[in-house]
């Protein structure tokens, strides 16, 4: 399945599940590495780079995700709905 489809079921998901969230869309201007879903959901941030099977992350993608786990908040590489909903929960 391509990415741009997995974000977007990923997405409807975390939207059904009360979140706020929205897509981050890469480009010369903005902030390299940014993770592909940023939120909030019950009062706590979260960012979420969303990946195929597999796939790595980028050095920046993985240092803004440890970035906002410093700060209190989500980060985590996700390739499903269900890996995405435990990240919220507190069981990844």
């Amino acid at each position: 399945m391509p990415e741009s489809t997995r974000q977007l079921r990923i997405r409807k998901a975390l939207e059904a599940a009360g979140c706020w969230v929205i897509k981050t869309h890469g480009s010369i201007f903005g902030n390299k590495g940014a993770p592909d879903l940023v939120g909030v959901w019950e009062g706590r941030g979260f960012g979420f780079e969303v990946k195929e099977p597999g796939e790595k992350l980028e050095p920046m993608q993985a240092l803004h995700l440890e970035r906002i786990r410093a700060a209190g908040g989500v980060g985590e590489r996700v390739e499903t709905i269900e890996e995405a909903l435990a990240a919220l929960e507190g069981r990844t």
